[in-house]
């Protein structure tokens, strides 16, 4: 059998749930193909810096989006948060926009380079 791709939070999530209507740890996480120490050590690690950071600009990066009525991409994002005094990286508001499932709007029409 293949070993599962897990994202980490989605473990977590998982098995609060199935906790919720009293199942253990020890088979679910079995099936899983993972050690169930892994789910107690989550529990018990503290929240990461770089993800307290990430729950503070998840929610300005969607009013800046829906502001612009969802057209401003990731470089027009991050300017506005400049202009607010927010600094970001550019990277980091991609990778926050993919998680919130954001885009620009792209205008105009792609250039062929080559005709086959």
């Amino acid at each position: 059998m293949p070993r599962r791709s897990i994202v980490p939070g989605q473990a977590e999530r998982v098995m609060d749930h199935l906790r919720q209507k009293a199942l253990g740890v020890d088979p679910v996480f079995r099936v899983l193909e993972l050690p169930p120490s892994t789910y107690f050590a989550r529990r018990k690690r503290p929240t990461s810096a770089r993800r307290l950071r990430d729950e503070t600009l998840m929610p300005l990066i969607e009013v800046i989006h829906t502001e612009s009525g969802s057209t401003y991409g990731a470089r027009r994002i991050t300017r506005a948060h400049r202009c607010e005094g927010v600094v970001v990286a550019r990277c980091t508001v991609e990778r926050l926009m993919a998680g919130l499932g954001l885009e620009g709007v792209i205008r105009g029409r792609r250039r062929r380079t080559a005709v086959p």
